[in-house]
């Protein structure tokens, strides 16, 4: 067979065992593929991810760091989404200080590749308890994207935790007032609410979102986020139960032993 088209079958193989969460078969698949042809970026690609689900960040973060290094010119994904993805997996490691790094990569060379660029780097600092540095982020990505809700949503839980009230109802009343009837964008702003107190308004979005689009497991993981903010600690289990029938990564198990120390 020829290798490219081996590295297909193979590539293509992984793919279904991925979808059947069977990861380990994924990763040894894609190793095989690698082993065939090192230089293709695709196999490493989708070796991150498999490893972000496992929880084996720092070698998630590797194949990411060979890939961007051996892209070809013709490479379709560009340089941003190397770099983006690397923040992902920082800030899912808890590193905080290397996913901002690596986000004001991005934000010095194209600030117009991503509103979430912004949004990241902005719970970044939160996580730190920098809430100056978030809002001055947040504030910078407002002049790129004036428009969104993201932003301002955050900016407002930023001025909140910087004991500013009158910016922080400013900014999560404009976010609210302008959120699209769209379901990512109503999860992050009623998300946000949960996070400053305003758990009616931040559920009833958050619940509208979901039966708008309840197939998107990534929701269920900020619904157990918001209901931990608010106290509800049952309710939080249960969601994130929700999400890890649909995806069972590391970070999902790690949240829900957490809620689980707390009942």
């Amino acid at each position: 067979m020829d290798p490219n088209d081996e590295i297909q079958e193979l590539i293509e193989v992984s793919d279904g065992y991925a979808k059947e969460k069977q990861f380990d078969k994924t990763i040894l698949l894609l190793l095989q593929a690698i082993e065939i042809d090192p230089n293709y970026c695709l196999s490493r690609v989708k070796l991150s991810g498999a490893y972000n689900i496992t929880g084996e960040y720092d070698a998630a973060i590797e194949q990411l760091k060979i890939a961007f290094k051996k892209r070809p010119k013709d490479d379709p994904y560009p340089k941003e989404f190397y770099l983006f993805m690397l923040a992902v997996n920082y800030k899912t490691k808890k590193d905080y200080k290397m996913a901002i790094k690596t986000m004001n990569q991005i934000i010095k060379k194209n600030p117009l590749y991503n509103e979430a660029i912004f949004v990241l780097v902005a719970d970044a600092y939160f996580e730190l308890k920098n809430f100056k540095e978030m809002s001055a982020i947040l504030k910078k990505g407002l002049e790129y994207f004036p428009n969104s809700v993201m932003i301002k949503a955050n900016l407002g839980l930023a001025y909140h935790n910087l004991g500013d009230s009158t910016n922080s109802t400013k900014y999560l009343k404009v976010a609210l007032e302008d959120c699209p009837n769209e379901a990512d964008s109503m999860i992050l702003v009623g998300f946000v609410h949960c996070r400053v107190g305003k758990g009616d308004i931040g559920l009833d979005l958050m619940n509208k979102a979901i039966q708008m689009n309840p197939d998107n497991a990534m929701h269920y993981g900020f619904l157990a986020r918001a209901y931990q903010t608010l106290g509800d600690i049952p309710k939080a289990l249960n969601a994130i139960e929700k999400l890890i029938e649909w995806n069972p990564d590391a970070a999902a198990k790690e949240l829900k032993k957490e809620l689980e120390s707390l009942k």
